[in-house]
């Protein structure tokens, strides 16, 4: 049996009615392969003075919270993400 680990019904996290930005990809229920580098993409639903953007994965349906990427640009509306090595059907991105 193949060690290739993936990432199941990747599900993302729907920001709140506060939220300043929305995801456009991924939306939810893909299947993504460890080592697989999806770009990550969103827009601004509320313009804001915010200095830049954070991304942060959870494995575990929000429960905890692991750093993608700090201090994006706000400019910047995709980031390319390498998906983890690890197994989840809860999956979220925020």
């Amino acid at each position: 049996m193949k060690n290739i680990l993936k990432l199941f019904a990747f599900t993302i996290l729907v920001i709140s009615a506060e939220a300043h930005v929305k995801l456009d990809f991924p939306l939810g229920g893909e299947t993504f392969t460890a080592g697989d580098t999806i770009n990550i993409q969103w827009h601004v639903l509320i313009p804001h003075s915010q200095d830049n953007w954070d991304l942060f994965f959870s494995p575990d349906g929000g429960m905890t919270w692991e750093e993608i990427k700090l201090n994006i640009s706000p400019t910047v509306l995709n980031y390319l993400w390498e998906v983890p090595r690890v197994i989840t059907h809860q999956g979220r991105i925020k």
